[in-house]
Formats: C-alpha cells, sequence, structure tokens
C-alpha cells in the first residue's frame, strides 16, 4: 500500500534511523542539550557562572564610587594678586572634602597644586573671578603637568570677568593639576573670591 510523502512509518522513531524521519532540533528536545555552553545557548541553569541564568531575586554587589570617595572640592576666601603679563599659579587653601586622600595638595608658587591619586576619567572644573579693570584681557587656564589644557578669557571692558572651566578627559595617576591666572590690564589685578563661591575647584572622578 502506497502512503503520501512525508508520512511516518508506524515504526518510526525521532532518532533519524528507523522510518526516514529527522531528528528533532534541540529546541524539542533535550537531547545534546547546550546547557550553559554560552551566554548565546537556548538552555540556562540558574546560578552565579558567566553563561548562567541569573535568578529573579539576584543582587548587585554595592559599588561605593557611586556615591562616596569620587570628588574633592578646594576653595580662596583671600584675594590673590595677579600681576601684569604673568602666568600666576591660583591659590585654593581651604578644603571643603577631599575624601581618602582623593587627590593630594601642595604648593605651587603663590599658588596649589594637586596630584591625582586615581587613574581614570576625571571631571575637572573651576572658577576663577577678576575685579574690573580699564583695558586688557583676563584668562585662566587648567593645567596638567604644567601644560595647558584648556583655557578661557577675553577683554576685561571695565567690568568684572567671571571664568569659568571644565575638561573630562582620561588623566594618568599621579597626573598634577593647576590653575594658573594670566591678564594684562598693565597694572596688578586681583581675583574676587566671593567667600569661595567665585574663586574654587573641583576635581572629580568619574570611573576607570
Amino acid at each position: 500500500m502506497a502512503l503520501e510523502n512525508n508520512v511516518a512509518l508506524v515504526t518510526h522513531d525521532h532518532a533519524g534511523i528507523t522510518g526516514g524521519t529527522s531528528r528533532l532540533l534541540q529546541m524539542n528536545t533535550h537531547q545534546s542539550a547546550d546547557t550553559d555552553s554560552a551566554t548565546t545557548a537556548l538552555h540556562h541553569t540558574l546560578g552565579s557562572g558567566s553563561t548562567q541564568a541569573a535568578q529573579g531575586n539576584h543582587a548587585h554587589a554595592s559599588d561605593t564610587r557611586l556615591t562616596t570617595g569620587v570628588s574633592a572640592r578646594f576653595y580662596s576666601t583671600s584675594v590673590q594678586n595677579i600681576a601684569h603679563a604673568s602666568d600666576i599659579c591660583i591659590a585654593f587653601p581651604s578644603v571643603v572634602r577631599n575624601p581618602n586622600s582623593l587627590v593630594t595638595q601642595s604648593t605651587l608658587g603663590t599658588g596649589h597644586q594637586f596630584r591625582l591619586n586615581k587613574a581614570g576619567i576625571w571631571s575637572i572644573n573651576t572658577t576663577v573671578r577678576y575685579l574690573g579693570m580699564a583695558g586688557g584681557e583676563a584668562y585662566a587656564a587648567i593645567q596638567v603637568n604644567g601644560g595647558v589644557l584648556t583655557a578661557d578669557g577675553g577683554p576685561f571692558g571695565g567690568i568684572t570677568r567671571t571664568l569659568n572651566l571644565n575638561a573630562i578627559d582620561y588623566f594618568a595617576l599621579n597626573d598634577v593639576i593647576s590653575i594658573n591666572g594670566y591678564q594684562s590690564s598693565g597694572a596688578n589685578a586681583v581675583t574676587q573670591p566671593g567667600g569661595g563661591n567665585w574663586l574654587n575647584i573641583n576635581l572629580v572622578w568619574l570611573h576607570d
């Protein structure tokens, strides 16, 4: 008696041996299953292994980088003289926070420098404010190991100049940050600290 095409014999199996039928794919059987063999496997057991599936009530280890030890802030409440046509290191003698010695402060000329005690991506921002002068220009710069990373400024024009600088970049362990001021009014200029609100530096470690 003739059978229709693709109809299995009574004695067929699903192993691809008897009756002309094909072996089922692993999605329909557990024979030779790929359990935990890779992250792309179809079958996974529960566990903490790199190719296992996480339990529904699993927890993540806490990461203190998100809450502590990432930000240092220094400021000045004192007026600082910036001589004409001179590159002067700005002083930030007072500390708001420096958890776990994130940076190391030291004296550099008339100001301060900050050694970074962690390598990684940092955000460095500063505010420097000058009292107005009749002529010339005023600038401020973020320096790394004595070289300018970024700078901003412009003409005094007889008005107070407030400069805000920010740099996000990778810094190596022990890189040294300083803020330098420069002005060309033809006479001594002075900073205006505003209780520290207009003369400060923030050094924020973001991640590796």
